[in-house]
């Protein structure tokens, strides 16, 4: 996932709204999970199941 031009690394969609306006992306480590709005340009990349490990 990258946003404002950095590469934020793999997380897991825990919720979105039902217009995908609004994502939130939990991410490894101690940090919760972090809210995307849709005017944050965030860019996303759906891996297959299988890689994610």
């Amino acid at each position: 996932m990258q946003a404002g031009g950095h590469d934020l690394g793999t997380g897991v969609v825990d919720d979105l709204t039902e217009d995908g306006s609004i994502v939130w992306i939990v991410f490894g480590g101690a940090e919760p999970r972090r809210m995307f709005l849709e005017e944050d340009a965030a860019r996303y990349t759906v891996l297959p199941p299988t890689s994610i490990r």
